[in-house]
């Protein structure tokens, strides 16, 4: 774990080394726009199944490495709550790559709306069990799209707290 920490900047050249075995990478509440691509892109992690990268801000370049990174391949829990995504940076995330271990995926508090869960929707996740979406503007129309999305029926946990639904969504 090397959650609050002050990872500010691309300096920390001890990350940018091989970890065959590492599992977990907690990165929670550190300041890191830019971080992320120029690190994910010359690290090796094959064994890497859950990356926490709650309040780190990750600018557009970090996500789109996140989206090219041979861990999406491998990660079967992504947790990005508590970034301020915007529909483009769903586009990136979901559209440039497979992710067929994610079981678990966490953007609660993202600011997420109905054209991020029409993105979602496209997206290919095959092992996805756990959603939580706690805290978004989702509506009725984002609600529909996940309807409409081939991992809608295995999913076994779901979470819509606190967002822009009404009864006629449900």
């Amino acid at each position: 774990q090397l959650g609050h920490n002050r990872l500010v900047t691309p300096t920390s050249r001890p990350l940018k080394r091989t970890f065959p075995h590492l599992r977990s990478l907690d990165l929670t509440n550190n300041s890191l726009p830019g971080f992320l691509s120029w690190w994910l892109p010359h690290s090796h992690l094959p064994s890497l199944q859950e990356l926490i990268l709650v309040g780190t801000s990750p600018s557009r370049q970090d996500i789109l490495a996140l989206a090219e990174a041979e861990i999406s391949q491998t990660l079967e829990h992504l947790d990005l709550n508590a970034n301020p995504l915007l529909r483009h940076t769903w586009d990136l995330i979901f559209d440039k790559n497979d992710w067929p271990k994610l079981r678990r995926l966490k953007i609660e508090g993202c600011r997420v709306e109905d054209a991020g869960m029409e993105a979602l929707a496209s997206c290919v996740l095959p092992s996805l069990q756990t959603l939580y979406l706690t805290q978004n503007y989702i509506t009725a129309a984002g609600l529909d799209a996940m309807l409409q999305a081939p991992w809608w029926p295995q999913l076994r946990e779901l979470r819509l707290v606190n967002n822009l639904l009404t009864d006629s969504a449900i």
